[in-house]
């Protein structure tokens, strides 16, 4: 196999101990590696038949009537990268954050509406309960994360649902590779995406989350709503 995109470790020396102090290092790893990056070219871009085009339009459509109000609804799109993401979300008021300050800087020049916020998925800098719902997507799960504390920070500021993907393929050459790429074999392994989906479901049905799963050619789609309170 050919040297692919998702080969390139953008944290081979960066752990969670060091993470805080690395963190101007990380950032310059992410905009050599995801800046240009978007992911509607890798693939997605092999879905011919518009599968996650299409289950992501359906979940924003079945959760839309319940967040909105008076005001229009707020969405939080964290690990954004291209923003390829928005256009599903134009019913909603959108903040788009990455660590990626060049690829914030794309959105920017694509969707100036958006409001862009540079900082972390694991550390949020936002209030509790800050935003209707909470998007990640093929981000939850990064190779310099603590997947747990960015799982801990989603239902943090989300009032009402949360949409995750994870990654399950690859565009290599014009043909898809199911799997995701481990750093540590240095190999695309079949089943570490079915690894994550099931620590993101057992999360959500700690915090008492109601979940579903829509697997598509490129990813794993979870949709959860939030527990309702009395």
């Amino acid at each position: 196999m050919r040297w692919n995109w998702f080969q390139k470790n953008p944290a081979p020396q960066i752990s969670q101990a060091n993470r805080s102090d690395k963190l101007p290092e990380l950032v310059a790893r992410l905009n050599e590696k995801y800046g240009d990056f978007e992911y509607a070219k890798d693939a997605r871009a092999l879905d011919t038949e518009h599968k996650f085009d299409d289950a992501l339009t359906a979940l924003v459509e079945k959760v839309l009537p319940s967040v909105q109000g008076a005001g229009r609804p707020s969405v939080l799109i964290a690990g954004a990268n291209s923003g390829a993401e928005i256009p599903f979300f134009k019913d909603f008021e959108i903040t788009a954050l990455d660590l990626s300050d060049t690829a914030l800087g794309k959105i920017s020049e694509k969707h100036p509406e958006v409001r862009v916020v540079h900082g972390d998925i694991q550390h949020l800098p936002f209030p509790d309960k800050s935003f209707d719902g909470y998007v990640s997507m093929r981000a939850i799960h990064a190779s310099n994360l603590d997947t747990r504390q960015a799982l801990e920070e989603s239902v943090r500021v989300a009032r009402s649902f949360v949409i995750y993907s994870i990654s399950n393929g690859y565009n290599i050459e014009g043909g898809l590779v199911k799997g995701m790429y481990d750093y540590a074999s240095q190999g695309i392994d079949p089943h570490l995406p079915e690894k994550y989906l099931a620590t993101i479901q057992s999360f959500l049905a700690e915090k008492g989350y109601s979940a579903e799963v829509v697997e598509v050619p490129s990813e794993i789609i979870v949709f959860a709503t939030a527990p309702q309170v009395g």
